[in-house]
């Protein structure tokens, strides 16, 4: 279905979105931190808590800790909740986009899945958007698309990589260059022609 750009539709909000998990299976994994920030700047932050021990991989990785997990992290089912919460809250949106780079094979399923377990389900109107079908879009030469080597070849620096906040922050940072290539493309770069773009 074409989402539609008329002048009725406009209202959108876009939140980038990032999670740390326990590994990649989103059907056995966990999530243990959460970042994103939308278009008017509103941010969500949070560890969530576990009740069973990181791997050491996962720790080295992502240099979260069981310590920073049991002392600064919400209760597990709450975070999720509280993020469920912030994407739906503002109801002023016809449509709400999230955007998470591979997240259609990652972050969209991690989501879902931990939602259906809370009996959770996202309204019709909010839409996922993988950026990474935006860059192989605009730079089909490009030999990778993962986020560090976009990063190298933008000069995009992420101060805090496999961190969520870094890498949402890295992203935003990035989607800002591509909407410039975007329009340059295609003559305009408002959410919605992006997605019907890639996905229509």
């Amino acid at each position: 279905m074409i989402i539609s750009n008329t002048n009725e539709m406009r209202n959108t909000r876009t939140i980038w979105y990032d999670f740390e998990t326990t590994g990649l299976n989103p059907f056995h994994e966990k999530i243990i931190e959460i970042s994103a920030r939308d278009n008017n700047g509103v941010t969500f932050d949070s560890l969530l808590k576990i009740n069973t021990s990181l791997s050491p991989d996962i720790t080295k990785i992502t240099g979260i800790t069981d310590e920073m997990l049991n002392t600064q992290g919400k209760e597990y089912n709450t975070a999720i909740h509280a993020f469920y919460t912030y994407i739906i809250s503002d109801s002023s949106n016809d449509r709400v986009f999230l955007i998470a780079h591979n997240g259609d094979a990652f972050d969209k399923i991690f989501l879902k899945t931990q939602l259906k377990k809370l009996n959770l389900q996202l309204p019709s109107k909010v839409n996922f958007l993988d950026s990474i079908f935006v860059t192989k879009l605009l730079y089909p030469k490009l030999y990778s698309h993962s986020m560090a080597s976009l990063g190298k070849y933008f000069s995009v620096v992420n101060e805090s990589a496999h961190r969520a906040a870094g890498d949402v922050n890295a992203l935003i940072k990035l989607w800002d260059i591509w909407m410039l290539e975007f329009n340059k493309q295609y003559s305009k770069n408002d959410i919605i022609t992006v997605y019907n773009t890639i996905y229509i």
